[in-house]
């Protein structure tokens, strides 16, 4: 793992590399990519708000995630060429979403999603993989924590991999199509990823 930190007057750039993806701060460029992210059914479906948006929606969300001090959205870059999938090194193969940073207390609300070409190739693994590195080696979090909806099996079975444990849930906490689902709340200590993180 390798992390680049530089301070432009007050402007922090990161960039860190970790598992062969390179993950840094989404700005002004990366919008095209990240709403045809949101738009694809596969993401809106698991989202608490499952309504697609606009580009100048998106444009105005990256401006505010780029000036946001308790948020931050990182893009994750592949390092190396998927030619069967299409995917070279540069290409964004997904976004990371750290949410209610909380230096104080050290916790974190954490997420992700994976470009649509790049699902089922073993990204996934990647880019929670180095969110993780990201989080306790870098923002030196002690707690970080998600909500997946029960009918999200693929993350539920993902963030299980990772070693993290449920701790409620909110029931009947979003509507789709009709059908009441709950959104399953689960956490990583820092402890418990130092013990069975493989780097």
């Amino acid at each position: 793992m390798q992390a680049t930190i530089k301070n432009y007057k007050s402007k922090v750039e990161i960039m860190y590399r970790h598992s062969g993806v390179i993950i840094r701060p989404i700005c002004r460029t990366d919008s095209k990519w990240l709403l045809d992210l949101h738009n694809d059914w596969d993401t809106l479906q698991y989202l608490t708000d499952g309504r697609p948006v606009d580009e100048k929606q998106q444009d105005m969300w990256v401006e505010r995630m780029m000036n946001s001090s308790s948020s931050m959205r990182m893009a994750v870059i592949t390092e190396y060429e998927h030619i069967n999938i299409g995917l070279h090194p540069g290409d964004p193969i997904g976004c990371i979403r750290l949410d209610r940073i909380d230096y104080l207390n050290g916790t974190i609300l954490v997420g992700g999603d994976i470009v649509k070409k790049a699902r089922g190739n073993g990204y996934g693994n990647k880019m929670f993989s180095a969110m993780l590195s990201f989080v306790f080696n870098v923002l030196n979090m002690r707690r970080a924590y998600l909500s997946v909806l029960e009918t999200n099996k693929i993350a539920y079975n993902l963030y299980k991999k990772f070693g993290f444990k449920e701790e409620g849930r909110e029931m009947a906490a979003v509507i789709r199509d009709g059908k009441e689902i709950d959104y399953i709340n689960m956490y990583l200590m820092e402890r418990e990823y130092r013990k069975n993180a493989v780097e």
